[in-house]
């Protein structure tokens, strides 16, 4: 559900709807919640009957800090109802929590039926050490390694 926008709108495909008409400068923002921290690809599905179009995502924090996504390069796919999948991965590791996503538009015009985020690198790590008093007990190092 889109939050704000500006110079753009929701416009009927035959698969349901999609984000349309944004040109350079407009830009439309949603709610998002980052389920778990790590790195990220995308896939977005998006047209334009012009070509030089492209799009920057932003994810915005509570404190207004925005971080860049990246930039997708929108192809000329014929018309604005000829929809073409883009994929890419986001250039930093993102964290959990509720953010706003931001979609900026640049150079032409072009609609977007569709953005999947797919977690690709969750982080991981210690969360807890446990100090146990068995002095005889083995002891391995991370590797799996006696030591």
């Amino acid at each position: 559900v889109v939050v704000k926008s500006e110079g753009c709108s929701i416009v009927a495909t035959s698969n349901g709807f999609a984000l349309g008409n944004l040109a350079n400068k407009s830009w439309a923002e949603y709610s998002v919640k980052v389920v778990q921290a790590g790195k990220y690809s995308y896939e977005l599905n998006a047209s334009s009957d012009v070509t030089g179009t492209k799009l920057n995502m932003y994810l915005v924090d509570a404190n207004g800090t925005e971080q860049s996504l990246g930039m997708v390069k929108v192809p000329n796919t014929g018309t604005k109802d000829t929809y073409q999948a883009k994929t890419g991965n986001v250039k930093e590791s993102l964290n959990e929590g509720l953010y706003t996503l931001r979609i900026v538009g640049g150079g032409g015009n072009c609609n977007i039926h569709n953005i999947k985020f797919t977690c690709t690198e969750p982080v991981s790590g210690i969360s807890d050490v446990l100090v146990d008093d068995a002095a005889d007990a083995p002891a391995y190092n991370l590797m799996g390694g006696n030591v």
